[in-house]
């Protein structure tokens, strides 16, 4: 979802082909909409991003899951120095929410 800044910083613009397409359910719009009104480098997990609605972990993760799966966020793991396994880097595709209008 691409956001602008306003002067005040309160608001996120959205795509308008994502909040009118038919392509995505509106409780991915909704997560969509959480992220994209957070920082860069926030902490993507279900427990954070409960914070923000009333929706369980299934409901979360299913959001996810289909936003990860249509490609407007993309995941990789991330590894420390020795190889151990420390969390997933979440990437937001804003190229991809204006190709699948």
């Amino acid at each position: 979802m691409k956001t602008k800044e306003t002067e005040n910083n309160n608001f996120n613009s959205v795509y308008k082909g994502l909040a009118i397409g038919s392509h995505i359910s509106l409780k991915a719009k909704g997560l969509l909409s959480i992220i994209t009104s957070l920082p860069d480098g926030t902490n993507l997990s279900v427990g954070y991003l409960k914070l923000f609605c009333k929706e369980s972990n299934t409901a979360i993760n299913s959001a996810f899951k289909e936003l990860k799966d249509i490609g407007i966020i993309s995941t990789s793991k991330i590894r420390d120095n020795n190889g151990k396994y420390k969390g997933y880097k979440c990437v937001l595709k804003i190229d991809n929410i204006r190709d699948k209008n």
